[in-house]
């Protein structure tokens, strides 16, 4: 009995040890994966291409000319600079921006249909407000702790904790018929050779990731809210036996991914100008889109940042693509996307709508850890 107390305490500092560790890593992963895209993609032409570099200059960083003071001298040919004179479609920036926002609309929508279908009596505002909180907490923090922080937000609204993960986990089965429907599309227009070259880099990215991560997706121990083999017949037997319910939310499914299949089309075209050429065929970019969402689908870093612009990149650059072109429209998209979470995240935390915070959404991530580590004590 004496020893009990101190193997909890052991087991408790692993536990911290461990996850901390494993976020280190993972946001030092974020960062590599983006720096070899761009790296390969060619730093000068990137900077260019979304016009960085003229900021760079502008701010005296880089020094374009002998009386331009700069920590770095010169750029390696003059086009360079012509590229980043050009001028952004602001309008169209803005019709992205919208656009995403009522993406995230629509998702907390759905999430708020699977809430009330599986029995949670909460009310849309609140629903949506832990939605956002979660989305944009995945944005932050990897291995989908996100999911653990709308439980968290849910059941600070009087919800069941169980129901509410439940409700998380379905929504997550949704992505995937978004994924496979639009795959099927995209096969549909680019033919077979074209398609399984376009999701080949994706398919190949998400299989590492998982040979990485399976010991924690079998124990459920990094990816919070893991339904059981039962739970998921349960719940699609529902669905099933509910045809009504599950046209609806089959519907805001396929209208949230055609948004976030148009809004890299739109912002290649407001980047794209007389010299910076960023033009893509729209059946192209959304195969992207699809090999972005299959190479985040097991996130090791935060929001799968850098594994969904290494997929998204390399599905253009095998539709025939050039690299720093595909680059560019990934990393531009990225920004739009979190960009819009995270700005939700911010307006749900600064409003006080989740009615729950980092301290208490911790525990509930450290809670399968825990359990393991003392198991193996």
């Amino acid at each position: 009995m004496t020893d009990s107390p101190n193997v909890e305490t052991r087991a408790n500092r692993r536990t911290l040890t461990d996850l901390t560790g494993s976020y280190v890593i993972s946001y030092l992963l974020l960062f590599v994966l983006l720096g070899a895209l761009v790296y390969f993609a060619g730093i000068w032409n990137v900077l260019a291409n979304t016009r960085l570099l003229d900021l760079l200059i502008s701010s005296g960083i880089i020094g374009y000319h002998d009386v331009q003071l700069g920590i770095v001298t010169g750029i390696p040919n003059h086009e360079l600079y012509l590229y980043s004179q050009d001028l952004v479609d602001w309008r169209l920036v803005g019709v992205v921006a919208a656009l995403y926002f009522l993406f995230w609309g629509i998702k907390a929508l759905q999430f708020h249909g699977i809430a009330r279908f599986l029995g949670m009596k909460g009310k849309q505002s609140e629903h949506t407000g832990s939605f956002f909180y979660g989305a944009g907490f995945n944005i932050l923090a990897p291995f989908k702790a996100g999911n653990a922080a709308t439980v968290s937000s849910c059941e600070a609204y009087g919800e069941d904790p169980g129901r509410a993960g439940t409700a998380v986990y379905t929504l997550e089965l949704f992505v995937l018929f978004e994924v496979a429907a639009f795959a099927l599309l995209g096969l549909a227009l680019n033919g077979w050779s074209t398609w399984l070259g376009e999701i080949f880099w994706a398919v190949v990215i998400c299989a590492v990731a998982y040979v990485i991560m399976r010991p924690a997706l079998i124990g459920g121990v990094f990816i919070p809210g893991q339904a059981t083999k039962a739970d998921r017949r349960t719940i699609v037997r529902r669905l099933f036996e509910s045809p009504k319910v599950l046209t609806g939310l089959a519907i805001l499914s396929l209208l949230a991914f055609l948004i976030d299949d148009f809004t890299p089309y739109l912002i290649s075209q407001a980047f794209t100008t007389d010299f910076v050429i960023l033009n893509v065929p729209f059946s192209v970019i959304q195969m992207g889109v699809v090999a972005g969402y299959i190479a985040r689908q097991v996130p090791i870093t935060p929001g799968g940042i850098g594994q969904w612009e290494w997929g998204f990149a390399a599905a253009l650059y095998m539709g025939g693509v050039g690299l720093p072109e595909a680059a560019t429209i990934a990393i531009l998209e990225s920004v739009m996307r979190h960009g819009t979470g995270v700005l939700l995240f911010g307006g749900i935390v600064l409003w006080k709508r989740s009615r729950t915070s980092i301290q208490d959404v911790v525990p509930k991530v450290l809670e399968p850890i825990e359990a393991e580590h003392k198991k193996a004590a």
